[in-house]
């Protein structure tokens, strides 16, 4: 007996295992608080896009959920180590790669004014 595999076949054994993420956020962030977004470990490294935008300035940080531990984190400044931070922006995209089975969080903070803010996580 023979198998002929056809071509969308061969793409979702392809895609089988890949967990891709894509979610939007939108809250309102005030003076003092923080928001923290934590984001299922992939089963292989993946690249992630984040997408920050605000009216009034803001700050944003990825991290392995690991790095954090169990650090009360009021502002990304408390943070030891990050994928990638950024201070005092309205509108940022953000990409890094996320090691295999590693949880991750997305962190926003440091707001001066009450404001919303939409967070947009992809990967690609």
């Amino acid at each position: 007996m023979r198998w002929i595999l056809s071509p969308t076949l061969l793409v979702v054994f392809l895609l089988a295992g890949c967990s891709k993420v894509h979610d939007v956020k939108t809250i309102t962030l005030k003076p003092g608080e923080t928001n923290i977004f934590e984001v299922d470990a992939p089963k292989r490294d993946q690249k992630v896009r984040v997408v920050v935008t605000s009216a009034e300035p803001i700050s944003v940080a990825i991290a392995l959920t690991k790095d954090i531990g169990g650090q009360e984190v009021t502002s990304v400044s408390d943070l030891k180590t990050t994928l990638e931070l950024k201070k005092g922006v309205k509108q940022e995209t953000i990409e890094v790669t996320i090691p295999a089975k590693e949880k991750y969080t997305v962190i926003v903070s440091d707001a001066l004014k009450s404001t919303d803010v939409t967070v947009k996580i992809d990967s690609f």
